[in-house]
């Protein structure tokens, strides 16, 4: 099954039961993985909603909002994310 079968499955899995972090995490580092920051956008907060201490979350929405120039968010995960103590 390719990458988008899969992020197709797993969105009809959120569809079915919204508060899946797991699928929420999946889709956003898959398109996090292929550069595709702007889609993983549309999953990494959610997923970061449901668990605010994890911590690649954190790093991954501050490198997403970084590649698109956002600086203001960059700025706010790229604390967040140091008080982590990472």
């Amino acid at each position: 099954m390719g990458s988008q079968q899969q992020i197709s499955k797993v969105s009809r899995d959120i569809e079915i039961n919204p508060k899946n972090f797991l699928a929420f995490k999946w889709i956003a580092i898959s398109y996090f993985n292929d550069r595709g920051f702007t889609n993983a956008l549309k999953y990494l907060p959610k997923a970061y909603e449901y668990y605010p201490d994890d911590v690649d979350r954190k790093r991954n929405l501050m490198i997403c909002y970084y590649k698109l120039n956002d600086f203001s968010n960059t700025e706010k995960f790229s604390s967040l994310y140091s008080k982590s103590n990472n």
